[in-house]
């Protein structure tokens, strides 16, 4: 959970380097893979398939929905990837030559400073606007790709009616139904997978850096009739599936997949927001306090303070969370965080305010 500086100062980390350290620093299984694997190999060329790709992807496909896995070396790349298949899966599949628009749904998407893709094919539709989202479907569309913990312009979390309004409007237009799980993957939000909570299967699921403890990976998942319309040499990738990552997620994975790993992750999300909640009674600083699990985004309601300079004070009372979007700060945590840590940093941020503000 901790971080020192070159000057020797300490900070309780709940940042997890951009919600992708899910067992935190120095894990000894981790540690352990990485010795194990660079004792071995940690890169090969991508035309040959390693033993720990395989592996992983047996065990993605064997406790997900997939049927399919393609490896990457960023979200980035995971992320193109996946628009990339939406339109071949339109193109093969329905015979739509026309069909390449994709929907975002995400609100930091829709600042220009933060797109992947400034092409006009990529829509980009408020998150939580069901109206809105009905506006932009025709038959041009070929997916909506959806977050379900939305840390952008006030937050927000995905409610299971939405999900279901989303995957109806994507099976009436012949749209593939993509989660973003970048964020939520890999026990963040109590379950392996977000969409797990919900009563709606997607098509297709990216996910990143949180599947190998912060360590170069992407991934697609693909549900079987969208697998099996790829092809070999519909992607390439240098170091996508590299032998290091996929060994060191591998052992990640069976470390958080446990049962009562994951019960503890949403009994400790549910405490760190009750003592966000009750800090902002004594001094108040957030608004709505919204998430699953780990992942839990707060609303700055100071109007004099920016998120990021609100960053910046508690990293000098030694706190380090993340501003994200114009007003909100998240609470990303490693999974392994305890109770006493959470109060800990509860304990620095109730100083902070209180010097600052008051």
């Amino acid at each position: 959970m901790y971080l020192w500086d070159i000057d020797g100062n300490e900070y309780i980390d709940f940042s997890s380097g951009l919600a992708v350290c899910n067992l935190g620093y120095r894990h000894p299984i981790v540690m352990s893979a990485i010795v194990k694997q660079t004792e071995k190999i940690w890169h090969a060329t991508s035309l040959y398939q390693s033993e720990p790709t395989i592996l992983l992807a047996e065990y993605l496909n064997k406790h997900t929905f997939s049927d399919y896995v393609f490896f990457w070396n960023s979200a980035t790349a995971a992320y193109e990837g996946a628009i990339k298949t939406a339109r071949k899966y339109a193109r093969i599949k329905h015979s739509f030559h026309h069909k390449d628009q994709t929907i975002v749904l995400s609100s930091v998407q829709r600042h220009p400073n933060h797109r992947f893709n400034t092409s006009n094919d990529i829509i980009y539709c408020p998150f939580g606007d069901v109206e809105a989202l009905e506006s932009l479907f025709s038959d041009e569309v070929n997916a909506v790709i959806c977050r379900l913990v939305d840390t952008g312009g006030q937050g927000g979390s995905m409610e299971n009616d939405y999900f279901q309004n989303i995957r109806h409007l994507c099976d009436q237009y012949s749209a593939l139904l993509i989660v973003d799980e970048i964020s939520t993957a890999v026990g963040r939000t109590g379950k392996l997978f977000g969409y797990e909570w919900f009563d709606v299967l997607p098509d297709v699921v990216i996910v990143a850096h949180g599947l190998s403890a912060g360590l170069p990976i992407g991934a697609l998942l693909f549900s079987e009739e969208v697998g099996l319309v790829m092809e070999s040499g519909d992607y390439s990738s240098t170091l996508g599936g590299n032998p290091l990552s996929t060994c060191v997620a591998l052992e990640c994975m069976k470390v958080i997949e446990n049962e009562r790993f994951l019960k503890r992750v949403i009994g400790k999300g549910k405490y760190l927001k009750e003592q966000i909640e009750k800090l902002n009674q004594d001094v108040p600083v957030f608004g709505k306090v919204s998430g699953r699990g780990l992942l839990l985004v707060a609303s700055l309601t100071h109007g004099q303070c920016s998120t990021q300079r609100f960053s910046e004070l508690c990293a000098k009372y030694g706190v380090l969370l993340l501003p994200s979007g114009e007003r909100c700060i998240v609470f990303a945590p490693p999974l392994t965080i305890q109770y006493d840590e959470i109060d800990e940093c509860m304990e620095r941020l109730r100083k902070l305010v209180k010097e600052t503000w008051l």
